[in-house]
């Protein structure tokens, strides 16, 4: 057995702001045989106290920042630190009259200067009545658990019960504890029995192999106890060291608990401490709980033995009462299943129904008893059935079964059942099926299939469209850019060259085509655009640009259209911004949401555009206070060629927005419409900083 660890020097923690004064009070300590801490200050002396407790505590009266007044409140305040002593220092020779150091919480007082001698005596003394005191405290809580666990033992004949309060007496008394737990060895083998543990009340019996655990097998071999004060670096557990690594527990006391002169188990307790130590005091606590626990421990095995005889016997007359009365038995569980049930000799001949079975088959169960369940079948399905019960493995374990079989019905209806065939072996040569009516789930799940298949053709049917669509898009552009290209540079050169040969009314006309031109050859470019989108071929050509910068040029390049309407165009871009993007498809998505607003907003509104940072992305928001858009045609914004109904009846193409969408989703970003009839529109985009 391993000797408790000698009790360390007392350790002194002086809280003064004299340096010079600490220093010497040090070294008169130390020479005395004290460990000595040092704080200048109270707020300095409580943070001490949550590191390491002292022995005891010599604070100051005076001091900056926290008194000696204010510490000892703090600490007389908290609970952990009730009886911890308390020493007050003072240079006033009429210290009494000036603040009465026991009130305040201080166990006695100094003046200074300090004589040595004195002050070691006054320590000890101070210490040694609180050992005192906390040892009459101790044995007294120990006196009352040995108590309580004789009257438990006394009180009840559950062994199990009493084995349980005692570890939880344990566990609750001493310090520490992770767990506490009994273990009933038995003589001729390596294995133990948990019987009780205090961190699992419910716990049935855990087999424990004792190889795993050296520390019980030496408290088995020796017969005295067995202390591991540190599982790190205890040489007897070298060889399991690794298992424990994050165990939350660091000290092991292992008690054998003896009955009639023999080892019959041992009680384990696992602790967690601060410093990894075991006083006498606990360990002699320990050992006569551990002698209180031998009797109750040696009754639940005889108990658990008895019962475990008793559970035996049980089970055998369970088992001859089912061979004597299978008949009985099968008619009382089929009779309330909710399944057909029927019980089939080895030539499948019927002997047992239920209810439920002679519903589905329309037979009575007289009428059944006197036929084969392969009479009920139609040929095909009979042959299935018969392959599949395999009545040369009658004995065998075989794996649960499931078939759909036609039933020919004595109503004269053909159902289709699905036949479930156990997974038992034969009990008095009987097989147990049951079955069940699926026609009408059958023929859901065939329309089910249908349906499925239809849609998977439909699917693919839109797929093709949707392709064809996009050729249709991609070749009417091709097609029309050249054509609309020379009417728009004949009629540019007409205005250029012929202006002064034309009447008023032919300006008109020739600026209307122009203007019809434009139109045109922008919806050829935005309907290319949208081919290549859909079709995977727009790349991004994304390089690192200040995005508050082209927000900026943006601005520039729309105030003229904004100045034409009347519009008031801010933009609060911020500082510098950089981002990796496809600056001219940003800068058309801009343009496009920024037009859009100016359109919609009439003479005297305001159009913003804001930028905010926010981290791995950037926002970029368009704000008006325009006609604002009805929340039923917000969903349908993003669709091609769609135009919302607006007070100002604006032409466009119906793609602006469509292609917007595709950019935002090119850049792995996500777009945003928040609007309402009257109160303008908020259109924003949020864009990572980085394309991966």
């Amino acid at each position: 057995m391993k000797s408790p660890a000698p009790a360390l020097e007392p350790l002194v923690l002086i809280i003064d702001d004299d340096a010079l004064l600490c220093q010497m009070l040090r070294d008169q300590l130390t020479e005395v045989g004290f460990r000595v801490d040092i704080a200048r200050d109270g707020q300095a002396g409580l943070q001490r106290l949550a590191e390491n407790v002292p022995d005891i505590v010599l604070v100051d009266l005076v001091m900056p920042v926290m008194d000696g007044i204010a510490f000892c409140q703090a600490v007389r305040a908290d609970a952990h630190f009730q009886d911890l002593p308390l020493v007050m220092l003072t240079a006033r020779a009429e210290f009494e009259q000036t603040v009465n150091p026991f009130q305040v919480g201080a166990d006695d007082y100094l003046s200074k200067p300090v004589d040595p001698v004195e002050l070691a005596i006054r320590l000890r003394s101070i210490i040694a009545k609180r050992a005192a005191t906390r040892q009459l405290a101790d044995d007294a809580r120990n006196s009352r658990v040995l108590l309580d666990i004789t009257r438990s033992v006394t009180s009840t004949l559950d062994t199990r019960e009493i084995l349980r309060q005692i570890v939880e007496r344990v566990a609750t008394t001493l310090q520490g504890v992770f767990r506490c737990s009994i273990i009933y060895i038995r003589s001729d083998d390596h294995i133990g029995h948990v019987v009780a543990s205090s961190d699992d009340p419910g716990l049935p019996t855990l087999r424990l192999a004792l190889d795993d655990y050296p520390e019980i097998l030496q408290a088995i071999a020796t017969g005295k106890p067995v202390l591991v004060e540190d599982v790190r670096t205890d040489p007897l557990l070298k060889l399991v060291r690794k298992r424990l690594d994050g165990s939350q527990f660091n000290t092991i006391i292992v008690l054998p608990v003896i009955f009639e002169s023999v080892t019959i188990g041992v009680m384990v307790v696992r602790a967690l401490r601060a410093q990894a130590r075991v006083s006498e005091h606990e360990l002699q606590f320990c050992e006569l709980v551990a002698s209180v626990s031998a009797n109750s421990l040696q009754h639940a095995q005889v108990v658990e033995a008895a019962n475990h005889e008793a559970e035996v016997l049980r089970q055998s007359r369970a088992l001859l009462e089912q061979e004597l009365g299978v008949k009985a038995i099968y008619e009382l569980m089929f009779e309330g299943a909710s399944e057909g049930l029927a019980a089939l000799d080895e030539d499948q001949r019927i002997l047992f129904v239920n209810t439920r079975a002679q519903e589905i088959t329309g037979f009575t169960r007289r009428e059944l008893q006197r036929m084969q369940f392969t009479e009920l079948l139609e040929e095909a399905s009979a042959e299935l059935f018969l392959s599949t019960v395999r009545p040369e493995k009658i004995s065998a374990m075989l794996p649960r079964r499931r078939l759909d079989v036609q039933l020919a019905c004595g109503d004269g209806v053909r159902r289709l059942v699905s036949v479930s065939i156990g997974d038992r072996p034969r009990v008095t040569g009987l097989q147990v099926i049951s079955f069940r009516d699926v026609t009408e789930r059958r023929q859901i799940e065939e329309t089910l299939l249908q349906t499925q298949a239809d849609l998977t053709e439909a699917n693919a049917r839109l797929l093709e469209l949707d392709r064809t669509r996009t050729e249709f898009y991609n070749t009417a552009a091709h097609e029309l850019r050249t054509p609309v290209a020379i009417v728009n540079g004949y009629c540019e050169l007409l205005d250029m060259c012929g202006r002064d040969q034309l009447t008023p009314q032919q300006h008109e006309y020739l600026e209307q085509a122009i203007q019809g031109c434009d139109r045109l050859v922008r919806l050829v470019n935005d309907m290319l655009d949208l081919s290549r989108f859909e079709s995977g071929h727009m790349d991004l050509h994304c390089s690192e640009t200040d995005l508050a910068d082209l927000i900026r040029d943006v601005c520039r390049e729309t105030r003229a259209l904004a100045d034409r309407k009347g519009v008031v165009l801010d933009a609060s871009s911020g500082p510098m911004c950089p981002v990796e993007i496809d600056v001219p498809l940003i800068r058309r998505l801009l343009i496009n949401l920024v037009g859009n607003a100016i359109k919609f907003t009439p003479s005297g509104g305001r159009v913003t555009i804001s930028l905010a940072d926010q981290g791995t992305d950037v926002k970029v928001c368009v704000l008006d206070n325009g006609c604002g858009i009805d929340p039923d045609e917000i969903p349908h914004l993003f669709r091609e060629f769609y135009r919302s109904s607006n007070p100002f009846n604006q032409e466009g193409s119906g793609l602006g927005l469509t292609i917007s969408k595709k950019i935002v989703d090119a850049h792995s970003g996500l777009m945003h419409v928040k609007s309402a009839p009257g109160e303008g529109s908020r259109f924003s985009f949020v864009l990572p900083r980085r394309q991966s």
